[in-house]
């Protein structure tokens, strides 16, 4: 029997589920939206716990894998929408505030990579550290 996830901000506002190359569920991000403002909580499904597994794996990763472009966003909702338009993209679990050390990076193997953060939100650094790391695998990022 799988357990739900519940937590003091039911019900939630929106869920992006992560999975692995064969399709099995890795975690999700549940979105809610309480009057404090918007959060953001991973559920790991492995642990049954809310927090994100170790390592953070890319969103659509079995897309992005198959994929010769990938486009690397802010979220899960602007990967969505890029998604829902035919293109392939992906986001690290956190978004802007993803810690990069913490995110299975070794997904792309031979896709070239176009970072896609708006130049003045708070996640300029992460994608510059997220271009370095992509880049020190050699491939090509823009």
């Amino acid at each position: 029997m799988r357990m739900v996830p519940m937590d003091e901000f039911d019900p939630y506002t929106a869920k992006w589920d992560y999975v692995w190359l064969d399709g099995e569920l890795i975690a999700c991000v549940y979105r809610y939206d309480p009057p404090s403002g918007k959060e953001f909580r991973p559920w790991d499904v492995r642990t049954r716990m809310w927090h994100a597994p170790d390592p953070r794996p890319l969103y659509n990763l079995p897309v992005l894998m198959k994929a010769h472009t990938v486009i690397l966003v802010e979220g899960e909702k602007c990967a969505d929408a890029l998604i829902g338009a035919g293109i392939v993209a992906t986001t690290a679990m956190n978004g802007t505030k993803a810690p990069v050390d913490k995110t299975d990076w070794s997904a792309p193997q031979e896709q070239r990579c176009a970072d896609l953060a708006r130049p003045r939100c708070a996640g300029l650094g992460l994608r510059r550290e997220r271009c370095t790391r992509l880049r020190g695998r050699g491939l090509p990022v823009r």
